[in-house]
């Protein structure tokens, strides 16, 4: 047994435990269920599932989430409930907290209140966390198949990040035991993306297998057919790969996993894990001198965002004691949002987004992503403009993001476009910040509040 099948047979050990404590207790769902529970009205409840799944629906309550269980299902969650699995993944974070609500709906004969999470969508994550969440689905499914329990549902829409990590949010996928395409749905949904990256196949590595509505774009919604060309090629040319470059170990893993469908977490680990190779492009003294420029004190956010680069001086200054209820990280460059996605190990709530914030369109995609206090390091070195850098867009864009703050960081030394057009840039935003400048050196600090 190698390094990673004992690491994940260690992680499925350890969650399995945590059921079975669970599953001591089980009585209390009965007296729960048969005592008499408050009637809620549906008028009274705003749907948010639209069709819902075998399992029921989820829809808002003044203000919080449940998932109302559907009658004929109520015999179904109950034997799941009994056995500790919900309770435990919940405890081992793999899906939101639940308990059982204290109400029930003339549709709903048991309510379930589900932790609120923040909820992204995969069009934004990077490489690596295209592969955490694989690899959380695929631990997820095997943990079930103990307890004759499985998914219903295997796709990516499926997956949100949560503090950072993967988290599984649809509790209605997990079903007791029937013939499912749920691992069908990994691999052609997930796990040949990560192939068709590797192989340098942009596009379809970026096309997401399901739109909002989860209906499948790239083929028909629940069919899966390995023979479909894209798919044929791509998988010939990984074994080619594998053949030459991987071994014969990997090549085997290979065929268990796209040929047979007998996907694990240590496979997909093995296969597709990889250190980021990249090296941040801010060294460690400028790092330090621009923590300092700051007084942390005087910023009255609670929310932070970053346009790209700026992780280590933020990660520098919450080391140093400055916390902030929320920190969002956005980068245009997969590589370097990849190296602050594995190497974030602060406590502090936060979320990963491969996104160029010039080119944020939809109002909906700005409210989501602006908060207290945007961050920007050497703006015109930073953005990935197609159209040439104009000073006008890159302030507009900055002030969207930030509702209270704007503190902007520029290395006079490394950003050219910004040292000929600094006064343009501090004109263009004053017209949004009221506008404060520390310098030292070829460094400047532009701490701008809002007017």
């Amino acid at each position: 047994m190698n390094k990673l099948e004992k690491e994940f047979k260690g992680k499925v050990k350890e969650i399995c435990t945590t059921i079975d404590n669970y599953a001591q207790n089980t009585h209390q769902i009965e007296i729960k269920i048969s005592n008499e529970t408050t009637l809620i009205s549906m008028a009274d409840i705003q749907m948010l599932s639209n069709m819902g799944d075998q399992m029921g629906k989820v829809f808002l309550y003044k203000g919080e989430i449940y998932r109302g269980i559907f009658e004929q299902s109520k015999e179904d969650f109950i034997r799941i409930w009994r056995k500790g699995v919900l309770q435990g993944l919940a405890e081992c974070n793999i899906i939101p907290k639940t308990r059982i609500a204290g109400f029930r709906t003339e549709e709903f004969p048991i309510v379930l209140s589900v932790e609120k999470v923040y909820m992204q969508k995969n069009i934004f994550w990077s490489y690596l966390m295209v592969v955490d969440a694989c690899v959380m689905i695929s631990l997820l499914y095997t943990v079930l198949q103990k307890y004759e329990i499985t998914l219903c549902d295997g796709h990516l829409n499926n997956v949100s990040f949560n503090k950072g990590k993967p988290i599984f949010v649809d509790i209605g996928s997990i079903i007791p035991k029937r013939p499912t395409g749920a691992v069908e749905e990994l691999s052609f949904g997930g796990l040949y993306h990560l192939l068709f990256g590797l192989l340098g196949n942009c596009m379809l590595y970026r096309l997401p297998s399901h739109d909002g509505d989860n209906n499948n774009i790239f083929i028909n919604p629940r069919f899966f057919n390995q023979y479909t060309r894209e798919y044929r090629y791509c998988l010939k040319k990984f074994k080619c790969l594998m053949f030459l470059h991987g071994g014969i170990r990997k090549l085997m893993i290979v065929h268990k996993m796209f040929d047979l469908f007998d996907v694990r977490p240590e496979y997909i680990k093995l296969l597709f894990d990889e250190n980021s190779a990249y090296h941040p492009e801010i060294e460690p003294d400028i790092c330090d001198a621009f923590s300092k420029m700051v007084n942390w004190e005087e910023i009255k956010g609670c929310t932070l965002v970053d346009t790209g680069g700026v992780y280590p001086i933020i990660n520098n200054v919450i080391k140093n004691g400055c916390r902030f209820q929320f920190v969002r990280f956005l980068d245009f460059k997969e590589k370097r949002l990849d190296l602050y996605y594995r190497n974030y190990s602060e406590c502090t709530d936060v979320s990963f987004g491969l996104v160029n914030y010039l080119y944020l369109q939809s109002q909906e995609q700005i409210n989501k992503l602006r908060a207290d206090v945007v961050f920007c390091l050497n703006p015109c070195l930073n953005s990935a403009s197609f159209q040439g850098i104009n000073i006008q867009s890159v302030t507009y864009a900055i002030h969207r993001l930030g509702m209270k703050y704007a503190i902007v960081f520029v290395d006079l030394g490394k950003d050219g476009i910004i040292k000929r057009f600094y006064n343009e840039f501090i004109n263009s935003l004053g017209n949004y910040y009221e506008l404060q400048e520390v310098s030292i050196h070829d460094l400047r600090c532009i701490i701008g509040r809002r007017i």
